[in-house]
């Protein structure tokens, strides 16, 4: 019985391991709606921009004037990681442009805009 309940306990460890959480910035987005988004499958951090134009990121609201520090950071841990930018629909587009900039200028490569398909 106990090689039984090893096994479980490696598999229950393995698919823990091996899974893919959906990342959100911790709050709720309206995106805009384009006929030609596609989900991401990989994604590494994932900017949020409410309503009243607020940038979040995992679960806390971070200044604008911060942004690229915390960017300069997560580039340094994860040097292939792509962002993406979730700007609510009736947030300023200034915002979003900002957040694109300050991702480029950090060197991030790989850096998307969030929109919704449905």
């Amino acid at each position: 019985m106990a090689p039984l309940i090893d096994m479980i306990f490696i598999l229950l460890i393995f698919f823990l391991v091996t899974a893919s959480f959906v990342k959100t910035p911790g709050i709720d987005i309206q995106k805009p709606f384009a006929e030609t988004a596609e989900d991401r499958k990989k994604t590494n951090l994932v900017i949020g921009v409410a309503q009243d134009s607020t940038i979040w990121v995992e679960g806390r609201m971070i200044d604008i004037r911060d942004i690229r520090s915390y960017l300069e950071r997560f580039l340094q841990e994860t040097p292939n990681g792509t962002v993406v930018i979730s700007a609510d629909e009736d947030s300023r587009s200034e915002i979003t442009l900002l957040l694109h900039d300050a991702c480029q200028g950090v060197g991030i490569r790989e850096v998307y805009i969030g929109a919704a398909n449905e």
